[in-house]
């Protein structure tokens, strides 16, 4: 006489898969995470790199002094006589900036050398500007 054995998983082998699966999910987030903070720090330094060259080409097309006035969670452009903010931006979430004195762009293009550090947790980015007006990332 034959016996026929029931079709199916038992029930360690869908405990293990779970526990498989389980893991490989938990790297995959981990991964991912860190993959997002590193993005938004990316993203936030290109973005004020732009609007650098874009507080300098307002500086010598208007012919007047612009500065970039920082913030931890932001900064703002603004115009300095007649006083007028031209635009201000908030850093991505997670991200803090600082640097070691407001940027002036003169209306001859040139500026005061000045640092701009942009951190998140697990990085950080240094941006310079030069007295020639030049960035360095």
């Amino acid at each position: 006489m034959r016996r026929d054995r029931e079709v199916g998983f038992t029930l360690i082998e869908i405990c293990v898969l779970i526990a498989v699966l389980g893991t490989i999910f938990g790297i995959a987030v981990v991964g991912t995470s860190r993959m997002v903070r590193s993005s938004r720090l990316v993203g936030t330094a290109n973005l004020m790199v732009a609007d650098v060259r874009y507080a300098r080409m307002l500086a010598t097309s208007q012919g007047r002094n612009f500065e970039i006035r920082f913030r931890p969670a932001g900064y703002s452009v603004v115009r300095v006589t007649p006083p007028a903010t031209i635009l201000t931006r908030t850093c991505q979430s997670g991200v803090t900036c600082s640097a070691t004195d407001t940027a002036t762009f003169y209306a001859w293009g040139l500026t005061a050398p000045v640092t701009i550090t942009l951190a998140a947790s697990g990085g950080s980015r240094v941006i310079q500007l030069g007295a020639n007006g030049s960035i360095t990332r």
